[in-house]
């Protein structure tokens, strides 16, 4: 005769065998109780009657944020409205389709894949490393300009490692065959600083002057790669890999590689989880350094994904985890990338709920108005130091000539903030013209993209400072 079944107010999260011997479960299916006794194939929950339902969990239950929830909500309602489409609704709460808008962007993008490139490094002979002096400098600029863009190096220790690569490494035939991971990353971060060469501007800008740059920028994008396949990365993950990868996020575009943006991206972001770079509970057994570079690449691979504490600076860590506090009206590079994460998991939502469900003129319309109205408002909570209206002057708290990458950092955020809204409201493109609701989309869209034209063009920006964005 089978055993009874118990009624309960709620499912049992411990499985049977922890919870007849009182002891810890933690509550996965099979638990680490019974993989540590052997018992793997007997790890169950009871099986208990809740208001007469019998309820028997066999899996992990799920943890639900409030953004699943509020996603899985949206999608409900749109296919709610969708579904109470008939012919008698009025012209405004028409079905609106996505299917016909042209994405002009990723027809740019396609077109320029098409193009062949030749590959300048595959063999350690055509490896060509830059002087120390001019290597020292370029290390010292990076740490000012281009490193709070991909924010994938804790400087110091970066900058203790170069020391002792250079003082190991006295012969190039020592210097090609060093660690291909560390290499991997060097001259990924070399050519992060030559996109950015109007940055070498001391007396070794010569150095550079004499030289082709976009030569060198394409040999030493090639020697990252070669040195990433020479560590055989795909099958040794490595933090470093991911480093690297995500260091080359701000060059690939540049030397026209897109199609391998997109391959060595993705298999970044599986790296890294399988690296376990994802979890907090495994990141809290590492160094505070180890456990906020960590923290810091995935962040950058999967910007839209955020759900870790938030990021810190350089000088913010310390060996011995002690983190120093400064107050919020303190200017710090992190805070660009503050703004870049609030930016991304609103624009991410908003794509994911255009995918979802069916949509009406009305609710497209409200999901449009409202993101928008998001972006502007983290715009608006941006410290006033990065705000694109911000204008130094003598009276003014902030030495700019302390922190130079403030200008930099603002004319960027303004770029994303326009770029973005331009990417939002032109999803009513196939309707500006039919009533005023829609032309406030069209009227957004315009003023936006002419706004990126004068900055670009009017602001005084140089050439370089562009291409990351």
């Amino acid at each position: 005769m089978a055993d009874p079944v118990r009624s309960s107010q709620r499912a049992p999260l411990s499985c049977v065998h922890c919870s007849r011997r009182k002891v810890r479960c933690n509550k996965q299916i099979p638990c680490d109780e019974c993989k540590r006794r052997g018992l793997t194939s007997g790890c169950t929950r009871e099986k208990v009657k809740i208001n007469g339902q019998i309820i028997e969990t066999g899996s992990s239950v799920p943890s639900i944020s409030y953004e699943d929830l509020q996603t899985e909500n949206d999608r409900l309602k749109a296919i709610l409205a969708g579904s109470a489409n008939n012919p008698s609704t009025p012209s405004d709460d028409e079905s609106f389709s996505l299917e016909n808008s042209v994405d002009f962007e990723h027809y740019l993008f396609e077109k320029l894949s098409e193009r062949t490139q030749n590959v300048s490094v595959v063999s350690t002979h055509e490896v060509e490393f830059p002087p120390r002096e001019l290597s020292e400098h370029l290390l010292l600029q990076g740490s000012l300009w281009t490193s709070w863009i991909h924010f994938a190096l804790h400087h110091p220790t970066f900058e203790e490692e170069h020391r002792r690569f250079w003082n190991e490494c006295e012969t190039a035939e020592q210097r090609v065959h060093f660690d291909p991971h560390w290499l991997a990353v060097y001259f990924s971060f070399l050519s992060a600083m030559l996109v950015f060469s109007d940055k070498v501007n001391t007396t070794r800008q010569t150095v550079i002057e004499n030289t082709d740059t976009s030569a060198m920028l394409r040999k030493w994008f090639d020697t990252a790669i070669f040195y990433l396949y020479k560590a055989d990365f795909l099958r040794k993950h490595d933090f470093r890999t991911v480093q690297a990868i995500a260091i080359l996020g701000i060059v690939f575009n540049n030397v026209g590689e897109f199609n391998l943006h997109v391959t060595l991206w993705s298999s970044a972001v599986r790296i890294a989880q399988a690296l376990k770079m994802d979890k907090e509970a495994v990141l809290a057994v590492k160094t505070p350094i180890e456990r906020e570079l960590s923290r810091r690449v995935w962040w950058t691979l999967v910007i839209c994904e955020w759900s870790l504490p938030a990021p810190k600076d350089d000088d913010e860590i310390v060996s011995s985890g002690i983190i120093s506090k400064r107050p919020l009206s303190h200017p710090r590079p992190i805070h660009y990338h503050l703004f870049m994460i609030r930016a991304a998991k609103i624009y991410h939502h908003f794509r994911s709920l255009l995918k979802i469900g069916r949509w009406t003129r009305s609710s497209i319309v409200s999901l449009v108005q409202r993101t928008d109205d998001e972006l502007a408002q983290i715009a608006f909570e941006l410290p006033s130091y990065l705000k694109f209206e911000y204008k130094p002057s003598a009276r003014s708290q902030i030495n700019e000539a302390e922190f130079p990458w403030l200008s930099w950092q603002r004319n960027n955020i303004a770029l994303v903030q326009l770029h973005l809204r331009v990417s939002v409201n032109k999803i009513l493109q196939n309707v500006w013209t039919d009533n005023v609701t829609f032309q406030r989309a069209r009227s957004i869209c315009l003023n936006s993209s002419t706004a990126i034209i004068s900055l670009v063009l009017d602001s005084g920006i140089p050439r370089e400072k562009l291409k990351s964005w």
